[in-house]
């Protein structure tokens, strides 16, 4: 017996008779889901991650190789990118925060165990960035050194950021843009600026300018003053 015939490269014992199949598969794939973004890929604002404006907190996990979330990475840039061209067109801006004060709730940066009052076992706070300590939102006392109780750690972290904290963000992400936070102020109108602002007397011999449109309840002269009725 001679040898086998070598088959040739149209010989059908050798074609994929599948494959045919396969291709039209792959053109219909390819039309549900568009163009590879692997293959075709437009670098612009809108398609990547510039890592000089990412936030600092996630850049700095990123950089030394621990394991980042892509939120912790990135901010909402959709949200940056509409306040932006809203602010350039002279619109205001209105930004809904759920919590005031600066941070009103501190833990641990270990273990992440929630930090509270050594004296009622209130939560802990941040009144500001140049805060000496921490201060409890029940009993009102300052704790100035933080030490975690369950795994003695001394760093903390902020579990959730307040309206003064988040306007200090946004000052930073928009230089030069005027930033209004709204509170439960109450004050004496001494002068009308302009018809958007009202000059305000906010303490003995302490005066601001307030927003207008933040005004949420104006009393009248005759209106009396509400007082405490004594102790006995």
């Amino acid at each position: 017996m001679g040898p086998y015939p070598v088959p040739g490269p149209e010989d059908p014992r050798t074609a994929d008779i599948a494959e045919p199949v396969r291709a039209t598969w792959r053109a219909e794939l390819a039309g549900v889901g568009g163009r590879s973004p692997l293959i075709h890929f437009d670098d612009g604002p809108t398609t990547r991650i510039e890592l000089s404006t990412t936030h600092p907190g996630g850049l700095a996990r990123f950089i030394t190789g621990a394991t980042t979330l892509l939120s912790q990475l990135i901010r909402d840039d959709m949200a940056l990118r509409a306040a932006r061209a809203a602010l350039t067109a002279g619109a205001p801006v209105l930004v809904q925060v759920p919590r005031r004060g600066y941070v009103p709730a501190l833990a641990c940066a270990r273990c992440r165990t929630v930090a509270r009052c050594r004296h009622c076992t209130g939560p802990l706070s941040l009144p500001d960035r140049d805060a000496a300590g921490a201060v409890c939102r029940w009993c009102a006392r300052t704790e100035p050194a933080l030490r975690c109780g369950r795994c003695g750690a001394e760093a903390v972290r902020a579990v959730v950021v307040g309206a003064r904290r988040t306007a200090e963000e946004l000052g930073r992400a928009f230089p030069g843009v005027t930033v209004v936070t709204s509170g439960g102020l109450v004050a004496k109108v001494t002068k009308v600026v302009d018809d958007g602002e009202i000059e305000v007397e906010i303490a003995e011999g302490v005066k601001a300018r307030l927003v207008r449109g933040m005004i949420s309840e104006v009393r009248s002269k005759s209106e009396p003053v509400k007082t405490e009725a004594p102790k006995s």
